[in-house]
């Protein structure tokens, strides 16, 4: 999503951008490079690491290693039909 954030970024709009809103470092560093001169808002969809359960799982990575895939299933409305 970053080519389009970094577009329409230049405009007074609001954006709800769906994650990753980056998959590159290289993509990363542009973002970074372009926030100074952004004008819109920018919300980020669905930010999972807020998620008190993800959040605590984040806290026990060191304990339990190198994960190579996490699965999450919504369990609550508008993903329910979904699962």
């Amino acid at each position: 999503h970053t080519p389009q954030l970094l577009r329409w970024s230049q405009h007074e709009i609001t954006i709800l951008v769906e994650k990753p809103v980056a998959i590159s470092e290289k993509q990363v560093s542009a973002l970074k490079a372009a926030e100074p001169k952004m004008k819109a808002n920018i919300w980020v969809a669905m930010e999972y690491r807020f998620i008190p359960a993800i959040n605590k799982l984040i806290q026990h990575l060191p304990e339990v290693g190198e994960i190579k895939k996490v699965t999450i299933r919504e369990n609550r409305y508008p993903f329910l039909t979904k699962i």
